[in-house]
């Protein structure tokens, strides 16, 4: 019976031709939110800052009328009456639990994909003193260790213009309570369990960040991690067509 079956097997194959196939044919893009186009994006996220042990910051996320979304407040750096904090200022926002479904039990999937797109715009309103707020996109994967969070400042090259920020999944570092950690481990990349942003910069005043989207990507010469190696024409490989970014 098994041999009569794989017989058929390979009789139903010889009838498929593929014509100039590409197979390592993937998803060029991946777009995680879209706060533009969907209103109710932000009802997905979730606040905190460092009220949390008796500070004194605060957080908003809300549409803005630019058609973004606005994560902003006051951070505050007076410590609380608890005398075991010995600092304070800081204000987040993150996804909340992503629903569990028969595709991915819960977790976003970034392996295949090697880039995270930010699309963003830093407000002048950020300058204070003379010092530049800075802003971190964070990460989190399943783990153990619940303070483990992987970590990318928002490095903008302008104000008041809105700019794709775009951040190789590699580029991500390894933290706890916002310090780099020595040890660092590859991220879990595919079982993230939130996406989130932070403002830790210890400057006193308003923060102000507007977020239209945020994607994951592949060039047309990354798959993941892995480098693709084009193709030159059906079944052929061309040497000097071997140059990667």
């Amino acid at each position: 019976m098994f041999k009569n079956a794989q017989k058929r097997a390979i009789e139903l194959g010889t009838g498929i031709t593929f014509t100039n196939a590409d197979p390592w044919l993937r998803r060029s893009e991946q777009v995680l939110f879209d706060f533009t186009n969907n209103k109710h994006e932000i009802q997905n996220w979730s606040k905190g800052s460092d009220t949390d042990i008796g500070g004194f910051s605060s957080v908003r996320f809300d549409n803005h009328f630019s058609g973004a979304a606005c994560f902003h407040g006051y951070l505050s750096q007076k410590l609380p009456q608890n005398l075991k904090v010995k600092r304070s200022g800081y204000a987040l926002v993150q996804t909340k639990a992503k629903p569990s479904s028969l595709d991915n039990n819960g977790f976003w999937d970034s392996s295949q994909f090697r880039f995270l797109s930010i699309r963003a715009k830093l407000p002048s309103s950020n300058i204070i003193n003379n010092n530049t707020r800075r802003f971190y996109i964070n990460i989190k994967c399943s783990s153990i260790i619940r303070q483990d969070i992987y970590q990318h400042s928002l490095n903008f090259s302008q104000l008041d213009q809105w700019e794709e920020l775009v951040i190789p999944f590699p580029d991500f570092a390894l933290t706890s309570n916002s310090v780099i950690l020595a040890a660092q481990m590859e991220m879990y990349r595919q079982k993230i369990l939130t996406f989130g942003f932070s403002c830790t910069d210890m400057i006193e005043g308003n923060f102000k960040l507007l977020i239209s989207n945020i994607k994951m990507f592949n060039t047309d010469r990354t798959d993941g991690d892995c480098d693709r190696i084009p193709l030159s024409s059906s079944f052929k490989w061309k040497k000097n067509d071997l140059q990667f970014i």
